[in-house]
């Protein structure tokens, strides 16, 4: 699967029903996908139940990640 067939948005799709799911089988508020870019943490994707946490974008240094 390439991302350039237009995949991606099918594969982001998923993620989101991923986390979804997630939230419902742990019973948990906020599930969220995360990347490191360098020294530094970006929220990709986030999935709030009940109460918004955190949102999609949100960035901060690796070491305040913890």
């Amino acid at each position: 699967m390439s991302l350039y067939d237009g995949s991606y948005q099918e594969l982001r799709e998923a993620a989101v029903s991923v986390l979804h799911r997630l939230s419902d089988l742990l019973n948990i508020n906020t599930v969220y996908i995360a990347e490191k870019v360098k020294d530094s943490v970006k929220i990709a994707h986030v999935y709030n139940h009940e109460r918004e946490l955190v949102e999609a974008g949100y960035q901060t240094s690796y070491e305040d990640s913890y």
